[in-house]
């Protein structure tokens, strides 16, 4: 009986870190978009001084 608890809370705790890694994962890809926004727009601005 406790075999099968502790099982089942050994995968609760797996499926919360996968989802973990998941959302961290986003948030980097995430930041990756904006800092090659950003230094396209940096870019922009080098080659065309206004």
């Amino acid at each position: 009986m406790s075999e099968s608890i502790l099982l089942a809370l050994t995968c609760r705790l797996l499926v919360f870190k996968v989802k973990l890694l998941a959302l961290f994962s986003r948030l980097l890809v995430l930041e990756g978009y904006l800092l090659a926004q950003e230094g396209a727009l940096l870019a922009k601005r080098n080659i065309y001084p206004t």
